[in-house]
């Protein structure tokens, strides 16, 4: 009996409907949870001016074993140890110290180069934190930042 109801058209259009809907909320569902997470900080996408340049990424910390790192790991849960570990910082505190080393690289950028008509963005590695200096939408200088040593270069 079920079978005959399903053979009908009406009943089949019915049927695709219904699962069209679902597949639908379920894909809903799964978008709105990936931008929570993104929201609370526990999805950490890497800056795409980098094209992928740290995406090698095999350790247990973010940054170590990748290009950006060593593979070695120091004894304050930083992979390579020259620069400060933010592994046990809650993402406010994460976010405070990033702006503290974008607001540091600023303010070295113009004192050594006399040009204040540049941003900043601090992103954290793992093992280290880098700051970016841009022109626009070019990158003119990165910079190494720890709370305790302040701005230094990479070379």
């Amino acid at each position: 009996m079920l079978e005959e109801e399903f053979q009908r058209p009406a009943n089949k259009s019915k049927l695709f409907s219904i699962v069209g809907v679902s597949f639908l909320v379920l894909l809903l569902g799964a978008a709105l949870l990936i931008w929570r997470l993104q929201e609370a900080g526990s999805i950490n996408n890497a800056d795409p001016s980098y094209n992928g340049a740290y995406s090698s990424v095999s350790s247990e910390y973010e940054g170590c074993g990748g290009d950006s790192c060593g593979s070695s790991s120091s004894s304050d849960g930083s992979c390579c140890g020259s620069g400060q570990s933010t592994q046990n910082m809650t993402s406010e505190e994460i976010d405070n110290f990033l702006k503290e080393a974008e607001k540091a690289g600023l303010s070295y950028y113009a004192e050594t180069y006399g040009d204040n008509s540049v941003s900043a963005k601090a992103t954290d590695y793992g093992c280290h934190t880098q700051v970016d200096i841009y022109q626009g939408d070019q990158i003119v200088k990165s910079l190494g930042y720890d709370a305790e040593n302040g701005i230094y270069q990479i070379d």
